[in-house]
């Protein structure tokens, strides 16, 4: 008789299998990223290995199933299992979890505090030391601070994921990863693209459904770009600050335009 015969619990990819046969897109990482977010707390071997029994299985196919069919967000999904008696027990909270929870506040800290910008001088910077005007937490280009690089597993902690949905991500080209002092990670704007994306990940959406939004966003900076090259090929620092401050500019447009358009199609579609 096999061991697999013998034993009474499941591998990650054994469970990959038997869910694969009901849902055929879901992943290892969509597994884990629903036990990072408590839906499901597998035992560990004492070698780290995670063993899923026959509750855990159901767990997981009770959340794929009402996200499939209701497209419910996690949260509802939570509340549900618990009023059917279906929530996992916690799993011990192991010691470095502290550690990454106040990584994981100071990246998000960083990442909502307002960047300094430089001072450059342009003919719309007004007299010589008057005070310029706070940064707009909406600009959809701000100066660019001093980098600030997370690893991979403080960015993941930032975002509420997992890191191997983050790395899903990076192989998606939703994100790229930066490399300082010898460290690869993630920079702000990195960890703001995985909060974002964190966000379509919980309600059933895999990082290569996000590619279609990748795209538009290349589209349009392909267009801006054709509108600020003349600027740019000037090659003088009062052409890149006018460049920048076109780019921004369109860019604003173009978030207004987007939205209403969205809006406009939600309306039709749904009332």
């Amino acid at each position: 008789m096999s061991a697999k015969s013998t034993r009474t619990y499941l591998s990650i990819g054994e469970v990959l299998s038997v869910l694969r046969e009901e849902f055929p897109d879901v992943t290892i990482s969509k597994i884990r990223f629903l036990e990072g977010q408590g839906l499901v707390s597998p035992e560990r071997t004492t070698s780290g290995y995670r063993k899923f029994h026959e509750a855990d299985v159901e767990r997981l196919r009770f959340v794929l199933r009402h996200q499939r069919e209701h497209f419910l967000p996690l949260k509802v999904i939570r509340e549900r299992m618990a009023a059917e008696g279906l929530a996992p027990t916690p799993a011990p909270e192991k010691p470095h979890t502290a550690r990454r929870r106040s990584v994981s506040e100071l990246v998000a800290a960083l990442q909502e505090t307002p960047a300094a910008t430089a001072q450059v001088p342009t003919a719309r910077a007004g007299r010589a030391g008057a005070p310029q005007p706070a940064a707009d937490p909406d600009d959809p280009l701000p100066g660019r601070p001093a980098p600030q690089v997370a690893t991979k597993a403080e960015a993941a902690a930032a975002a509420g994921i997992d890191v191997a949905a983050l790395q899903s991500l990076v192989d998606n080209g939703i994100v790229s990863t930066v490399r300082q002092g010898g460290v690869e990670g993630l920079d702000e704007d990195g960890v703001a693209v995985c909060k974002a994306a964190a966000g379509f990940m919980a309600i059933g959406l895999e990082p290569r459904h996000l590619k279609v939004l990748q795209h538009a966003v290349l589209r349009e900076l392909d267009m801006i770009e054709t509108l600020v090259r003349p600027l740019l090929q000037q090659r003088t620092p009062e052409g890149r600050v006018r460049a920048r401050e076109e780019a921004t500019h369109f860019a604003r447009l173009g978030q207004s335009l987007r939205a209403a358009m969205l809006r406009r199609e939600l309306r039709r579609t749904i009332g």
